[in-house]
């Protein structure tokens, strides 16, 4: 979305539901899948700078984040047992490169946006994230993402969504 009045932090994310197999043990367990930038989620801090980086999404690089739900799920002793190891899903491997103090229940694995192919995006359509600094400014930047979205896109109304949690 072009230059907005208001600062605001942004995400991206596609996300779905997988069996995924770890592939040291066999084990098949459910995971919730995030297909991301490297700005993760709302609530959830890349830890290391250099963990998921820009440059690692736009050169598609074939890796997971998983969280410590995970590790718990394929039966890991700690955090470090997982690191280096590989995962099938989608057909395709990835190599666990860390894990997320997440607090989740769940299993969740994070993974470069970018490696979903055109049908994989088909089916399960990003969500764009933007937090915004004021409450207030809410409205405002709804607003101007609208207009944004009207003028770049003929079928802005049918295609897109701009959903608030404002009241």
């Amino acid at each position: 979305v072009g230059k907005l009045s208001r600062p605001v932090k942004s995400y991206i994310r596609a996300s779905s539901s997988k069996e995924v197999v770890y592939s040291s043990t066999g084990v098949k367990i459910g995971v919730n899948v995030l297909a991301t930038g490297s700005s993760l989620q709302p609530g959830i801090e890349n830890p290391q700078r250099d963990i998921f980086t820009d440059l690692d999404v736009e050169e598609k690089k074939p890796f997971v984040l998983v969280n410590n739900a995970f590790v718990k799920a394929v039966q890991a002793k700690a955090d470090q047992e997982v690191i280096g190891k590989e995962i099938v899903f989608n057909d395709k491997s990835f190599v666990i490169k860390a894990v997320l103090s997440a607090k989740r229940e769940s299993p969740q694995l994070y993974y470069p946006i970018t490696l979903l192919s055109e049908n994989e995006l088909q089916a399960t359509p990003p969500e764009l994230i933007f937090e915004v600094e004021k409450t207030e400014d809410v409205l405002l930047l709804k607003d101007e993402m609208n207009a944004w979205l009207k003028a770049n896109f003929k079928n802005a109304a049918t295609d897109f969504r701009v959903l608030t949690n404002d009241y």
